[in-house]
């Protein structure tokens, strides 16, 4: 299991996260956290925060993704085959898609996806920031309810699911998932070209890739390497 301490957020010191992590685009490259060890983290408030750099686009690629194995899933993150952010959850009951053509190759782009199930205004129960802006969506369904628990394992850069499966083919940065909190937009992003702030002394922070090494986890157990995902100095 990793020790570490956690600083304070902000940007006030350094960020834990000092390699991005390298993905391929294939189905035997992935990393994955059991259900066990992941924990229980709040179905109802969660965030997730992170960079991405896309080596191609046009495709649809997985961020991070709770899955059962072609049955059914809690939510994943991904980018669209059109070149949008996408989040679904609730089994696909709810989902936030953005505009086609947001992102280029060879770009970093950071992200905070926030999910408040109980908000009272629909429309932000999911909301979505790329580089420090606010996303309009082009589809939203709103959740009506908490995540559901199915039990499951999380992945990063694949889901392999009923819907089809998918894989990142890139670089992943700071990925970060919040439970129980939702981190403003000021406490999140370091200006507005991919970067983001020293995140891992926000409220409610349960999970952030270091990119120490490819498993390595700020605050959970090393995850499993599925295949040969690796780490690189390229780094938003």
């Amino acid at each position: 299991m990793n020790c570490h301490t956690a600083s304070s957020g902000g940007g006030g010191s350094p960020s834990p996260a000092v390699a991005s992590l390298d993905f391929e685009d294939t189905s035997s490259q992935y990393l994955s956290l059991a259900d066990a060890t992941w924990g229980s983290y709040d179905r109802a408030k969660f965030a997730i925060a992170g960079s991405f750099y896309l080596e191609a686009n046009g495709k649809e690629q997985i961020i991070i993704n709770r899955d059962v194995s072609n049955a059914s899933n809690e939510f994943w993150l991904y980018v669209g085959s059109g070149n949008n952010i996408g989040f679904t959850s609730n089994n696909g009951a709810a989902f936030f898609t953005g505009p086609g053509s947001a992102f280029s190759a060879a770009t970093w782009y950071s992200f905070l996806v926030h999910f408040d199930s109980a908000n009272a205004t629909s429309a932000d129960r999911i909301k979505i920031w790329i580089n420090n802006s606010a996303v309009t969506s082009a589809s939203y369904t709103a959740p009506s309810a908490a995540v559901p628990t199915i039990g499951t394992n999380t992945e990063i850069g694949r889901r392999k699911a009923f819907a089809g499966s998918s894989y990142f083919d890139g670089l992943i940065y700071g990925l970060t998932f919040f439970s129980g909190s939702l981190p403003t937009a000021a406490e999140v992003f370091d200006g507005s070209a991919g970067k983001l702030k020293n995140l891992s002394g926000l409220t409610g922070a349960y999970s952030l890739m270091t990119g120490v090494t490819a498993v390595d986890d700020f605050f959970l157990p090393d995850w499993t390497n599925n295949g040969t995902v690796t780490t690189s100095a390229t780094v938003p």
